[in-house]
């Protein structure tokens, strides 16, 4: 996600690492190792079906729908939604066999809810 507009901020790290932490209950140290194996898995990947047809077959849409709203967490995270980030997200959620009102809603939920965070 943080690479798909080859701009991997500090600020998407961040993000990506309190997410992790959130989401796993995990060190920040272990996140650190799991961001570096991802990184050398992206490297040797061909596309991003590998890693999310694991996640289609295996998440229901609760799940699928949490991971969407998480990549928009990300994205969001600088206040810019670039166009490869916005292509990235639908490419994941079409993927994922999500409903484009699905990902409609998880961007709108997220975008109140960092509304919410900075008032």
């Amino acid at each position: 996600i943080a690479n798909s507009d080859d701009d991997f901020s500090q600020i998407e790290r961040s993000q990506i690492i309190e997410i992790m932490k959130k989401t796993f209950n995990i060190n920040e140290e272990n996140v650190n190792e799991l961001i570096e194996h991802s990184e050398k898995l992206i490297k040797k990947s061909v596309s991003l079906y590998e890693f999310t047809e694991i996640i289609d077959k295996n998440f229901n849409r609760n799940q699928k729908y949490k991971i969407i709203e998480n990549i928009w967490r990300i994205i969001l995270a600088d206040n810019v939604i670039n166009q490869y980030e916005e292509y990235f997200v639908r490419k994941v959620s079409n993927n994922l066999n999500m409903p484009h009102s699905d990902l409609i809603a998880a961007k709108f939920a997220v975008k109140e809810e960092l509304k919410k965070a900075t008032s």
